[in-house]
């Protein structure tokens, strides 16, 4: 399938891909439903990249090119993003947990009921 956003020499202008994806990004949002969010989410990655100093740049072969300090950074952002969903997991663990209090609880209320109906009929 051929390309119909990519026009220019993207190896010697970096603003050739700039142009690229603002196609077709806006493309994904006019589609909508999931295509929307998916083209919003990219677009919101798009800016924290960048604004993290971790988007990549092109070298003269048109190729993505990333320093050893946006190499880092990285690796500490994918350490925190694990470190806070290993909080949320437990949260949600102990949560559960406390459900399993209300299960009981859930259990008498259920006998009450029934005793109640019994002597109602």
């Amino acid at each position: 399938m051929a390309n119909t956003y990519l026009t220019g020499d993207p190896a010697n202008d970096e603003s050739v891909w700039e142009a690229h994806w603002e196609k077709v990004n806006e493309d994904s949002i006019k589609r909508g439903g999931v295509w929307a969010e998916l083209g919003l989410a990219s677009k919101s990655a798009r800016q924290s990249l960048k604004a993290n100093g971790l988007w990549p740049s092109l070298n003269e072969d048109g190729m993505p090119v990333y320093t050893s300090e946006q190499g880092a950074k990285a690796a500490c952002l994918a350490r925190e993003d694990a470190a806070i969903t290993l909080i949320l997991q437990k949260t949600q663990l102990d949560y559960l947990h406390n459900l399993s209090g209300v299960k009981g609880l859930l259990w008498v209320c259920i006998g009450l009921l029934a005793y109640i109906a019994y002597k109602l009929s």
